[in-house]
């Protein structure tokens, strides 16, 4: 295997005892040699985890959710990931992984198989298509310490997933005419005009009242945004909105004892990345869409057509998924998102999760994550989506979020109130969802 040095920053190393991985398990001998190796709060610490992929693959299977956004999923994207910093002394490395993702290609599957399999967090992840062996992906725990439920989170590169053998070349008929090409990045992040409203900031900001980030009202941050940062779990949030979760953690866990409040799921892709796939009819993914859902033949038949524009490609995928019903698609699947601002975060740990098969809303409404966040988030400038338990946002100034500079740095505690001087509507109105703000 290619040799990539140090992924994961480690503190201090300790010497332990060698374990026999044919007679010990795989959580007890990953766990104690982790412990062994890293002082013990190591991966406590870490904004995200960095692994190399083995080897990926998609599973099938029935769903039936509790919640009605939460059926019809019928795909889970399976990653083996080697942690060098973890896994060393715990497995030996392979001799060899397989090119492209191929199960009948050469390669150490002996080893590879022993390895721990990551499951893709949700769809958003699962859309981005699979990691090719030898790319460096972020990956988490739900809890780190002892190292269960482990979640694949996505690409460390996003070229690393859109550039895959087997998709169609440039000069593919069916070619992007616009938007994002395969296998670039966004460099940089969309303009934001900020000197077209009227800012008032209410003190305090209103206990448990909603205040929702419209992607209209302010932009698409890129994925190297200097704008973006870590926040404890791995989610990429804005600056200050980190700031904000910081500060709200330091008083959960003084209130509480409890670990800090931390997400995987915080600013996301554009929907012509998440869903660049459906500009790539040879692309694995698209194939095995259409195998679930009648040929696609929606979705064909407008690239037939020669159609470019990426949200009408998007809306005939949602009639062959669910069944020419549009808008039952459109309340399960989200085109633009506020995620895309690096505003919204989901908390996924304390009893929260973004999974309510697992964790039903009425359940984590019950937990003490939730009944302390709607008690006390609003004092840190962050509100509540109350539909989803998990999810959470923090509304800026516009000019604060284009510069990054603080706009109330003495106080957090204060609603945002900006509004258009051309159409006398704030920020957080519906139609910001659907267009820009003006």
């Amino acid at each position: 295997m290619k040799k990539y040095g140090e992924l994961n920053t480690v503190q201090k190393q300790r010497k332990g005892d060698k374990i026999d991985p044919d007679t010990t398990s795989f959580m007890a001998r990953t766990r104690q040699a982790s412990l062994d190796r890293f002082s013990q709060d190591v991966l406590q610490h870490a904004s995200a985890i960095k692994g190399i992929v083995l080897y990926s693959w998609i599973e099938t299977k029935a769903s039936t959710g509790i919640m009605a956004f939460d059926s019809g999923i019928t795909e889970t994207m399976c990653v083996k990931v080697r942690i060098p910093e973890l896994h060393a002394g715990v497995f030996p490395e392979p001799t060899s992984i397989p090119t492209a993702n191929n199960p009948s290609a050469p390669a150490d599957w002996e080893t590879i198989s022993r390895y721990p399999t990551f499951f893709a967090k949700d769809t958003a992840v699962l859309e981005l298509g699979l990691p090719q062996p030898g790319t460096i992906v972020h990956v988490d725990f739900e809890n780190r310490y002892t190292q269960t439920n482990p979640i694949y989170l996505g690409p460390v590169e996003i070229s690393a997933i859109l550039s895959v053998p087997g998709d169609p070349s440039p000069k593919d008929n069916h070619k992007d005419t616009g938007g994002t090409k395969r296998g670039s990045t966004i460099t940089e992040d969309e303009k934001l005009e900020t000197s077209n409203s009227t800012v008032t900031l209410i003190t305090p900001n209103p206990r448990f009242e909603e205040n929702r980030v419209r992607l209209g009202a302010f932009s698409s941050l890129s994925s190297n945004s200097p704008l973006l940062v870590a926040a404890l779990g791995g989610a990429k949030v804005h600056k200050l909105f980190a700031a904000r979760i910081r500060a709200m953690n330091e008083a959960w866990v003084a209130e509480t004892n409890k670990p800090p409040l931390a997400g995987s799921n915080g600013w996301r892709h554009k929907p012509e990345i998440r869903y660049a796939w459906l500009k790539q009819p040879n692309s694995s993914r698209f194939k095995r869409f259409a195998k679930q859902n009648n040929g696609a033949k929606n979705l064909l038949g407008a690239l037939n057509r020669g159609e470019a524009n990426h949200f009408k490609l998007w809306e005939a995928m949602l009639l062959d998924e669910y069944n020419g019903n549009l808008r039952l698609g459109k309340q399960r699947r989200a085109w633009n998102s506020p995620h895309q601002t690096g505003l919204a975060i989901d908390f996924t740990n304390n009893g929260l999760s973004t999974s309510t098969r697992r964790v039903p809303i009425s359940k984590q409404k019950e937990s003490l994550a939730w009944q302390w966040l709607k008690k006390n988030a609003h004092r840190y400038g962050i509100n509540p989506y109350i539909n989803e338990p998990w999810h959470w946002e923090c509304i800026l100034t516009r000019e604060s979020f284009a510069s990054g500079e603080e706009f109330s740095p003495a106080n957090y505690n204060v609603k945002v109130v900006e509004t258009s001087q051309n159409t006398g509507k704030t920020t957080s109105n519906f139609i910001y969802a659907k267009q820009k703000f003006t």
